[in-house]
């Protein structure tokens, strides 16, 4: 499975688990893309997927020939209103009766490990995943913008030239 391929059936697999939990998805490939959007104050739940760094590993024994790894950012947001405790949506159904944002961010996880685990036969990802962490988003140099960063770093085939094509790793 390439960064592509990756990326097209987690769409299919989570846009409606998400839905019925109240998070709309976007798949976003840069984070000025996400910060645009969650400068303004979703009326509904939302859950941006950052899809923006592919690396070539860290060679380690688990390095694959041909292998890269795609780190997914996943950014959980719920409307939170001006109450006049901000930080009870963190854990509390919040404005339009939010589920607590600690909770769709444990759900997102589950769901994300669901789809992401090497026995999911539909799924075809052989090479597996690691989770990285849950942790309030604040983007570098920035102040926090009321929203969950959950990381996944996923091994994916690289992208193979067809043949009699050059194939230059460090092209864009």
């Amino acid at each position: 499975m390439d960064a592509t391929e990756l990326l097209t059936a987690l769409e299919t697999t989570l846009t409606a688990p998400l839905a019925t939990r109240g998070l709309a998805l976007s798949i976003l490939g840069t984070e000025e893309d996400a910060l645009e959007l969650l400068a303004v104050p979703p009326t509904g739940g939302r859950c941006l997927l950052v899809a923006d760094e592919i690396t070539l590993g860290d060679g380690g024994d688990d390095q694959h020939a041909g292998m890269a790894e795609v780190t997914l950012r996943f950014l959980v947001q719920v409307p939170q209103g001006m109450a006049f405790k901000p930080g009870h949506a963190l854990y509390k159904e919040g404005v339009l009766a939010a589920p607590p944002l600690l909770e769709q961010s444990r759900q997102l996880r589950g769901l994300v490990a669901r789809c992401l685990a090497p026995a999911r036969t539909d799924f075809d990802n052989q090479f597996g995943f690691r989770f990285q962490g849950d942790r309030p988003y604040k983007p570098a140099g920035e102040m926090g913008l009321r929203a969950r960063e959950v990381t996944f770093r996923v091994s994916v085939a690289l992208d193979m030239p067809a043949d009699g094509e050059a194939f230059d790793l460090f092209e864009a």
